[in-house]
This record gives structure tokens, sequence and C-alpha cells, in this order.
């Protein structure tokens, strides 16, 4: 299952979906899409400073002091999680703290 927490100033997903073989997960893959859009278009479209920690099995993003733009995109990252859990809740958990 994939965990994911989600604050104001940060995203941390842990763990694998589990739904089909590595390479065909679906689930996996579209958090990870996800979570590499988010980290793109803070980079592209903002001026916020943020760090990014990516491994497989575990990213992590922090964005300390977001500015308007940067919450409005991880509030995106928050609606889309929590769309892809709603689809696949035996494999995607979001806690939002």
């Amino acid at each position: 299952m994939i965990k994911i927490e989600i604050t104001e100033t940060s995203v941390i997903c842990d763990g694998h979906a589990c739904y089909a073989e590595k390479g065909k997960d679906i689930v996996c893959e579209a958090i990870t899409a996800l979570f590499q859009t988010l980290d793109q278009s803070l980079e592209v479209l903002t001026n916020d400073h943020f760090t990014t920690f990516m491994k497989s099995g575990h990213t992590e993003l922090v964005n300390e002091h977001p500015s308007k733009e940067g919450k409005l995109l991880m509030d995106a990252f928050s609606l889309g999680a929590e769309m892809i859990s709603s689809a696949f809740p035996d494999y995607v958990r979001v806690s939002k703290h």
C-alpha cells in the first residue's frame, strides 16, 4: 500500500501499491506521475524554494514557505491523490495533517 501524508508544506509518499507486477502497476505509476508533476510544476511555474527526495518506495517534497501558486499546486496534488485513493482504496491511503 502507498501511504501519502500531506501537510500545508509537505508531501510524503511511502510504500508500493502492489496492484500489479512491477512495470504494470498503474496505481504506483499514477502516484509517481502526480508527484513528479508537482515537483516539476513547482520548479517551472513558481519561485518557491523546496526540496525533493525520490527513491523507489519513498518520496518527499518539502516547501516550507509556499507561494500562492505553490499552495495551489500542492492542493492539486492532494486532490489527485485523493481521487486515486477513492478509486483504489486497498492500494492508496491519504492522510492530511
